[in-house]
């Protein structure tokens, strides 16, 4: 029987939550859209998010029932997770002037979201047909002559959990080459465009192993980039 809805979950923190985009939509809104092109099926989009939350305090989540109910019914998620870690550790940083502190908070959070993958494969452990996609980080603290080095060393660690079904979605380049046009008036989360650019990014990890799911052929490569 041909499935007619996909299941998408998405977790994590301020940018799950599109905190910054206003009235626009934020790259879950724009993911979705993507979603019902390609297999051309209605998408259950379901959130579970908080605004500030650290990659420890996104790892919790997975213990409440009412989103492991959602992940084992889920064919796709996001996860959006480390902003707010390297947040505090500047912080830290600006009160001992050690940068060890960045490397600390990087190994930990690794921890943290390896812990989450493998909650994410404990309750699908009999299912095939989803994907993991994990957003990496861009930097908006470009003033700071540091920041680059520790956000590349994120997305570096982060990408090492790509394999058939996880994918980190990079937003790094795109986001420095567009600057501040990328950001909202707080300087910190992603406006309109910013958001564009990771709904971009995820679309560009491609739809494996879904994507024969609703019988169609794959159709993301005849889709029109905005």
């Amino acid at each position: 029987m041909e499935k007619r809805t996909l299941n998408y979950v998405a977790i994590g923190d301020s940018l799950t939550l599109g905190v910054g985009s206003l009235m626009n939509p934020n790259f879950v809104n724009l993911y979705t859209q993507t979603l019902e092109s390609v297999f051309q099926m209605d998408v259950v989009r379901i959130v579970y998010a908080r605004n500030g939350a650290t990659t420890k305090q996104i790892l919790k989540f997975f213990k409440k029932r009412k989103i492991r109910e959602g992940i084992r019914e889920a064919d796709v998620i996001t996860i959006t997770a480390g902003g707010n870690d390297l947040r505090r550790a500047l912080r830290t940083y600006y009160k001992k002037k050690d940068q060890a502190v960045f490397k600390d908070t990087i190994r930990q959070s690794m921890m943290n979201i390896a812990s989450m993958l493998k909650e994410i494969q404990k309750i699908k452990s009999n299912q095939d047909d989803y994907y993991v996609r994990l957003v990496g980080l861009y930097n908006p603290y470009t003033q700071l002559e540091f920041s680059d080095k520790w956000i590349k060393t994120f997305n570096t660690q982060l990408k090492r959990f790509n394999r058939k079904r996880i994918m980190m979605a990079d937003i790094y380049e795109d986001f420095k080459e567009q600057g501040r046009n990328a950001l909202a008036v707080d300087g910190l989360h992603p406006n309109k465009l910013g958001y564009a650019i990771i709904a971009e990014a995820l679309d560009h990890t491609g739809f494996e192993p879904l994507v024969s799911l609703s019988g169609r052929p794959y159709l993301y490569q005849c889709i029109e980039k905005s």
